[in-house]
């Protein structure tokens, strides 16, 4: 029992991690992916490996420069790089050139990237 326990603890830590690293994440990219002075080192942070998205990743479009994506079937909008966005399929694309923009259309930011 006591194992059991254990291992759903450190399973509920880990995914509390990683929700914690995607939200501060995704304020940093937010804030324009800052640089910050500790002392006399300026750090440039950089994303993280695992949530960086490969151009194949990338939903595939016809729309380079809008950084915000949906599906006609959704009322739901995310940024590029979202897992989310990626599972979009290509003929049900559609493009936000900003949050405002697809706040008008009727959209909502996803809960898992936070686009607004």
């Amino acid at each position: 029992m006591n194992r059991q326990v254990g291992d759903v603890c450190v399973e509920r830590i880990r995914a509390g991690a990683v929700f914690a690293a995607n939200l501060i994440g995704g304020a940093w990219q937010t804030a324009g992916a800052p640089t910050f002075s500790a002392g006399s080192a300026t750090v440039a942070l950089e994303k993280a490996p695992a949530e960086t998205a490969t151009p194949s990743d990338q939903p595939a479009d016809t729309d380079a420069d809008s950084p915000f994506i949906g599906s006609k079937n959704s009322n739901v909008f995310h940024r590029r790089n979202c897992k989310f966005a990626r599972q979009i399929s290509k003929e049900n694309y559609v493009f936000f050139k900003s949050a405002k923009h697809a706040h008008e259309q009727g959209r909502r930011g996803c809960k898992f990237c936070k686009p607004d």
